[in-house]
């Protein structure tokens, strides 16, 4: 078998003895098993992996598409604990508006119970304000009555001091002439 191994170990990475006087060769290495290639070889004749950009791409792309798989089911797990959290949080919020919206309804049934018995209770004070204002207008006009039956009095009474008033001297008189007949 002809190749790179030919001869003994320590006779592996030198020149072969009539090629003593040629410039050296540079070594080339396998990209994928890092062996000795000839130069310019497009596969290794050991691992059979091609040698140029392309070859290398195709045999590692198998690799980066699991890599990159990985990343997506990595990014995917993230995702889906987000999103659980996220709908957790969306649950929790939906109860807490549930519960706001059961208070409002229950407020809102509060102040239509109190509208109601309020307009109850305005009715019942407008009617109120109507028989205070009959009784303050009978009150009046009672008033009037009786300021108008004062006036009556002071002046019978007016009259009657003055009828006393001649009563007393015509009593005067008639005693002194009865004081003169004696």
């Amino acid at each position: 078998m002809e190749g790179p191994w030919e001869g003994t170990m320590g006779e592996q990475n030198q020149p072969k003895k009539e090629d003593a006087g040629a410039p050296l060769k540079q070594i080339h290495f396998c990209n994928q098993c890092k062996l000795e290639i000839a130069e310019g070889a497009k596969k290794c004749h050991h691992c059979g992996s091609g040698q140029n950009g392309w070859s290398r791409f195709i045999q590692i792309a198998p690799v980066f598409m699991i890599g990159v798989a990985i990343v997506q089911v990595i990014l995917g797990f993230g995702q889906l604990v987000l999103g659980r959290s996220l709908l957790l949080e969306t649950k929790r919020e939906r109860v807490l508006a549930s519960n706001a919206l059961k208070r409002a309804e229950q407020a809102e049934y509060t102040a239509i119970s109190v509208a109601k018995n309020l307009d109850k209770i305005q009715v019942k004070v407008e009617g109120q304000a109507k028989t205070i204002n009959l009784i303050t207008t009978k009150v009046e006009a009672q008033a009037k009555t009786i300021d108008v039956i004062t006036d009556r009095v002071k002046q019978k009474y007016k009259e009657m001091l003055h009828i006393g008033g001649k009563a007393t001297i015509g009593v005067e008189e008639s005693g002194e002439h009865a004081g003169a007949k004696d």
